[in-house]
């Protein structure tokens, strides 16, 4: 953006605000570390980072794109202009929207009307300019769990540091003048991301994968990503050091079955003999997005679940089902494998996915 961006950001957030927009300080801080997850140091387009974290509503896209065409010029490529049928819509309601949910969504063509709604639409339901605005946000969740170590790091307080604290001390003639203290470093923890790629878990599949995108580049040196479906396939290399939006084309590129059959028991039993017994999947947090479907005997599913969830220091399942059935899948068989895990959560919208990245970073 420019030699300082913090200094940018606040002045164009007191742009902003001169031109209507509810900036609050919160917002501002928000956008800071959007900006920094982003990547904007390294040349990406601090567009959609802003406008997530400095928008509150669709009435607010337009007034903001004026302001950022004074700032940075002009929009990028895949920025979409607002709906206007939609903001003379909303602004006529006093709460921002335009009175119902169905008047909101009538009037953005069958979408979610406004932030609060589109992030808890299901992704099956939505047109593929929902889905655009949506991955966007999913752009942004880059969870990073930390471990304990017993690496310490300087501090300004903390444990006194007695190595460095005597070499001061020799340094000043023998007298103590100043103490030198020393915390724990915490360290990343792994995060393995086993992703269903079967034709039953579309389009949920496709969020998923853009979800492990974003962990992906959020924690390069830690995290591993996996399709699963009749076999397993490695993504991970394919996808690492791209944006998430491109990291999914590049995932798409390779021979993975997307969208085929499912053995799951095949393709996780393989998937163990290879790597289960290396740190990409001991002590890691893993995800495996799944609903569980099976073409064939469940009863290796289960176990190789079973073993997966031993070998990890947290199990966690996302199953897009679980918005109807909740903890008690329909399926005796998936609610037994389901069983082995710590968690059971859902991956249909946004805010299940955002849980889901608060559940990661908690771990």
């Amino acid at each position: 953006m420019t030699d300082d961006p913090l200094t940018v950001l606040v002045r164009f957030g007191a742009a902003l605000r001169a031109a209507g927009l509810a900036v609050s300080v919160d917002r501002v801080t928000a956008a800071a570390e959007a900006l920094r997850h982003w990547g904007v140091a390294d040349g990406a387009e601090p567009y959609w980072p802003l406008r997530v974290a400095l928008c509150g509503s669709k009435p607010d896209v337009p007034v903001f794109e004026a302001v950022y065409r004074q700032w940075f010029g002009q929009l990028p490529v895949d920025a979409r202009p607002a709906d206007p049928v939609l903001v003379a819509a909303q602004s006529r309601s006093p709460t921002g929207g335009t009175g119902t949910d169905e008047s909101a969504r009538d009037a953005d063509g069958g979408g979610g009307g406004n932030t609060s709604l589109l992030a808890s639409h299901d992704f099956e339901d939505m047109t593929e300019e929902e889905l655009r605005e949506v991955s966007a946000w999913i752009d942004l969740l880059r969870p990073v769990p930390l471990r304990r170590s017993m690496h310490r790091r300087q501090a300004r307080s903390g444990a006194m540091d007695p190595g460095r604290t005597m070499r001061l001390m020799l340094r000043d003639g023998g007298e103590l003048v100043r103490l030198r203290y020393r915390r724990p470093a915490p360290r990343p923890r792994r995060i393995l991301l086993l992703v269903d790629i079967s034709a039953s878990m579309s389009p949920y599949s496709d969020m998923l994968l853009r979800f492990a995108a974003a962990t992906l580049a959020g924690n390069p040196r830690t995290t591993e990503v996996f399709a699963v479906g009749t076999d397993h396939t490695r993504l991970t290399r394919s996808m690492a050091g791209l944006r998430p939006r491109d990291a999914l084309l590049a995932a798409g590129r390779m021979r993975t079955g997307w969208s085929g059959g499912t053995t799951l028991g095949v393709a996780l039993n393989g998937f163990l003999r290879r790597w289960g017994g290396t740190d990409v999947v001991r002590s890691a947090i893993v995800i495996f997005g799944s609903d569980g479907f099976e073409h064939s005997d469940p009863a290796p599913m289960i176990r190789q679940v079973q073993r997966l969830a031993a070998l990890a220091k947290v199990l966690v399942w996302v199953d897009p089902d679980h918005r109807e059935h909740g903890d008690r899948p329909v399926d005796v068989h998936i609610a037994r494998a389901q069983r082995s895990a710590a968690r059971v959560l859902g991956c249909h919208d946004y805010e299940a996915l955002r849980g889901l990245a608060k559940v990661i970073t908690d771990a």
